[in-house]
């Protein structure tokens, strides 16, 4: 039940950063990498959240939690480097 709580907290608090007015505190990609960033930390927070809670990381050997993070860490870093070939940081 905490799980439940804490995650709908979260969820709202995304949904409620989503709907800020971005745009009218200024221009500049500084807001918009707030904006996003503020939306990818929580989502990697809810993400670690499920992960460690009904896939039972916190019970198992932390040798398995350090493979998967490890795996997780590289499909970003892969996904990053196929983003940047199109030039979607630029």
């Amino acid at each position: 039940m905490k799980v439940a709580v804490i995650l709908a907290a979260v969820t709202a608090v995304e949904v409620a950063w989503s709907y800020l007015p971005w745009s009218d505190w200024g221009d500049g990609k500084a807001l918009y990498f707030l904006e996003v960033g503020g939306l990818l930390a929580m989502m990697g927070f809810k993400f670690f959240v499920v992960a460690s809670v009904f896939m039972h990381l916190k019970f198992d050997s932390p040798l398995f939690s350090l493979m998967f993070y490890i795996g997780l860490g590289l499909a970003v870093a892969v996904y990053c480097v196929a983003l940047s070939t199109f030039q979607f940081f630029a």
